[in-house]
């Protein structure tokens, strides 16, 4: 039996990560909901396993009952989702601006490109793009009217 070269190997495994990844995320289009019920189920069970294992320390190694346990845990877990939303709306109005920054820089990109291609364009090219867009839009409204 003789072995693959180390290159091919290599370009076999890049291939297949490359699938996978493109894979999910045209999971993640196709089917969003479903995507969300995984992830939040993943995270319900990540939540309980961090809660159980706190009150089992709590229960064996400071000899809390079970109902003290499960009350410290839920209220400590509170707490820190409260700070947690707290700071989170305390950085809001940075994270709200610089989405703006990067937005209007977005739209003037596009602005500038879209001003360069409508120049190169010929009249010709213009009035094509022009008739086959008006042709569009009548098919569209008389479509949504009928």
């Amino acid at each position: 039996m003789q072995l693959m070269p180390l290159e091919s190997f290599n370009r076999i495994v890049m291939l297949t990560k490359k699938a996978f990844f493109f894979g999910m995320l045209a999971i993640v289009f196709l089917a969003p909901d479903l995507v969300w019920d995984h992830v939040s189920h993943s995270l319900h069970i990540l939540y309980e396993s961090f809660s159980f294992f706190l009150e089992e320390i709590l229960m064996h190694v400071l000899g809390f009952t079970k109902h003290h346990a499960q009350m410290l845990v839920f209220y400590v877990l509170l707490i820190l989702g409260l700070a947690l939303i707290w700071y989170l709306w305390r950085c809001l109005p940075k994270i709200i601006s610089v989405c703006r920054v990067k937005a209007l820089l977005i739209g003037l990109r596009l602005k500038d490109y879209t001003q360069e291609a409508w120049i190169t364009l010929s009249v010709l090219q213009k009035a094509r793009f022009l008739l086959v867009t008006l042709v569009g839009l009548s098919l569209g409204v008389g479509l949504l009217l009928s």
